[in-house]
């Protein structure tokens, strides 16, 4: 399979999302959320995302991360290479450079920063500041433990929650990921959507053991009728 993203239904949604907050008024506030179960593409569609512009900042939070750490990565990001000691100073120097030049920053895990205040505080603050547009990922709890944050809650202007895909999900990743113009009939895609339960992490593998499979006997077009009813696509 290529190594791309295929413009599934989440992808086509979380730009839907990316351009309603790159375009929004000054009045309307920068925060996104883009959440949902594991295995759905949300990384992947941000990596996507990032990949189509030359202003996006990607941060992947961690569990031991710090207001000081994380202040220290965002200017590592920026390219600001003088990076101050005190923690004023650093957010100072964050603030100035967000000020004079638009960034996007997005913040994958996130779910590690809603336990933690300071942080939050931190990252609300650069917002109102510069209004730089912040896109938060996580979890399909994140949600939840966001509308117990009114100040974070009342400052995301759009958000959206990845779905499991569907047929036309896996046409599309067939139709752009496969090599060699081989083809998946509909009963053997539906098979794989049954056992993946429209996981998009495991969808992937089972096209990939597809395809190879297509490519091993020299099909253009595999169906159940090859694969076999009995077999998992999966293992």
């Amino acid at each position: 399979m290529k190594h791309i993203t295929a413009y599934t239904r989440n992808v086509a949604q979380a730009s839907v999302l990316f351009e309603a907050l790159v375009n929004r008024s000054p009045a309307v506030p920068g925060f996104g959320l883009m959440d949902g179960r594991p295995g759905l593409g949300k990384t992947f569609a941000t990596l996507k995302l990032i990949n189509s512009i030359d202003n996006g900042i990607y941060l992947r939070a961690v569990k031991l991360e710090t207001p000081t750490t994380f202040l220290d990565r965002l200017l590592r990001e920026l390219s600001i290479r003088d990076r101050p000691r005190s923690r004023m100073a650093k957010y100072e120097r964050v603030v100035d450079a967000l000020s004079m030049e638009q960034f996007i920053v997005f913040i994958d895990e996130a779910d590690y920063y809603m336990d933690q205040p300071e942080l939050l505080d931190v990252l609300r603050d650069i917002h109102d500041m510069t209004g730089t547009t912040v896109i938060l990922v996580g979890m399909d709890k994140i949600a939840r433990k966001i509308a117990t944050l009114p100040q974070l809650d009342s400052r995301i202007s759009h958000r959206f929650e990845f779905q499991p895909a569907d047929l036309n999900d896996l046409q599309i990743m067939v139709e752009e990921c496969f090599e060699n113009n081989i083809q998946v009939s509909n009963d053997l895609l539906r098979k794989v959507l049954i056992e993946t339960k429209g996981n998009y992490r495991l969808s992937a593998i089972a096209l990939e053991n597809i395809e190879r499979k297509a490519k091993v006997d020299g099909l253009t077009v595999i169906g159940c009728e090859h694969w076999g009813d009995e077999n998992s696509t999966i293992s």
